[in-house]
């Protein structure tokens, strides 16, 4: 017999089992079961049957777990009749419908609001008392999953950003209070990651500023004229990146591409280098980064010219990408 039999077999033997019309325990429990999520109430106990007794002099419990190595109860807002449940080594499961009413002494005959929970002195005296119900499900946090045990007082729930997005914070979580809320999320999760096909763009990079960042874009420019890549910090233009499509200079047509900053409403002096690496209806790959204080460009494996930071110590926290290049899949690195 294993070590769960055996302890499920003492629990439950004695004179509750050995009676004419007595309840059938063995039927409405489950071994190594268990709910995920409604826990609203932890309490240490000394038994399977004790365990039942604290579900059964609460309002709010439909079913519970009860860990037999720690002996903890573990009371649910829910049951198995509306929520799965899952494998969980150790536990024992059951709802709580039909489990014997005098497991819980004076509180057998005694009725209570639908917000209290029972309890009985030992003369049996049964009084009512409000009962904390917990928090309910934790907040939703856009691109991230949450994971947590329960809503009961303390419980905490921690959240994993997945997909396209980042997590900014180490520590990222929410945690029930007395209150019956949850805390404020210490922590967020910002996009970095793009993959629907969309014309331009305009949004901050994920996390905020970061003095070493790459951004990789896979475009195609939809007009020959001219379209451009924007970094700013406020009002400031710490980096522009313009295509010149054909640019019409003295008497020529040229193809260019110009590198310029816009610091306290100022431009500066603009670098131009004169070749063009994209091509309208042609898809490119344009690689932007920023590393010790030099911004570099790269287009289908051409790297340009360096361009010094103009705002030393300012970095980027807005990008803007031109209607005119049209964005097949875009991925923000920051270090």
């Amino acid at each position: 017999m294993g070590l769960l039999s055996v302890e499920v077999f003492f629990l439950l033997s004695g004179s509750l089992v050995h009676c004419d019309n007595c309840f059938d325990e063995y039927s409405a429990i489950q071994y190594n079961r268990y709910i995920e999520h409604q826990v609203f109430r932890k309490v240490a106990t000394d038994a399977l049957y004790s365990c039942a007794a604290e579900c059964l002099m609460s309002s709010a419990c439909l079913s519970f777990s009860y860990e037999l190595e720690s002996r903890t109860c573990f009371l649910n807002s829910n049951s198995s009749d509306r929520v799965d449940v899952v494998h969980r080594q150790g536990f024992v499961f059951s709802n709580i419908e039909g489990w014997p009413k005098y497991l819980v002494g004076g509180c057998t005959e005694a009725s209570f609001p639908a917000t209290s929970r029972c309890e009985a002195n030992r003369l049996g005296v049964a009084t009512s008392t409000r009962e904390f119900r917990g928090c309910g499900d934790p907040p939703k946090v856009t691109g991230a999953r949450a994971e947590y045990d329960g809503h009961y007082l303390g419980a905490v729930t921690r959240y994993t950003c997945t997909g396209n997005f980042k997590q900014c914070n180490d520590v990222f979580t929410s945690v029930c209070q007395a209150t019956g809320l949850w805390s404020n999320v210490t922590g967020a999760c910002a996009q970095n990651r793009w993959r629907t096909l969309m014309s331009g763009f305009k949004g901050v990079f994920p996390c905020g500023s970061s003095d070493k960042f790459k951004l990789q874009i896979i475009l195609t420019p939809t007009v020959t004229d001219r379209a451009n890549i924007v970094l700013r910090n406020g009002a400031n233009v710490l980096w522009v990146v313009e295509f010149r499509f054909l640019c019409f200079i003295d008497i020529w047509y040229h193809n260019q591409t110009v590198f310029n900053a816009k610091i306290n409403d100022q431009w500066g002096d603009q670098i131009t280098v004169p070749w063009l690496h994209l091509i309208a209806g042609q898809m490119s790959e344009v690689v932007m980064s920023l590393d010790s204080g030099v911004y570099m460009l790269d287009v289908d494996g051409f790297s340009f010219d360096a361009f010094p930071e103009r705002l030393p110590g300012i970095q980027p926290d807005t990008l803007q990408i031109t209607d005119n290049l049209s964005i097949t899949s875009m991925d923000i690195t920051v270090n």
